[in-house]
């Protein structure tokens, strides 16, 4: 079970950072394309 709950955990820290780094990808494609 603590296997289980810290892979949780895990899955929930790793979408945090997905969400995180599609912002600065998006931040990224607009200053290309406004350029």
């Amino acid at each position: 079970q603590q296997w289980l709950l810290d892979k949780q955990d895990l899955i929930r820290e790793r979408q945090h950072d997905i969400a995180i780094v599609n912002e600065e990808e998006y931040q990224k494609l607009f200053i290309f394309f406004a350029n």
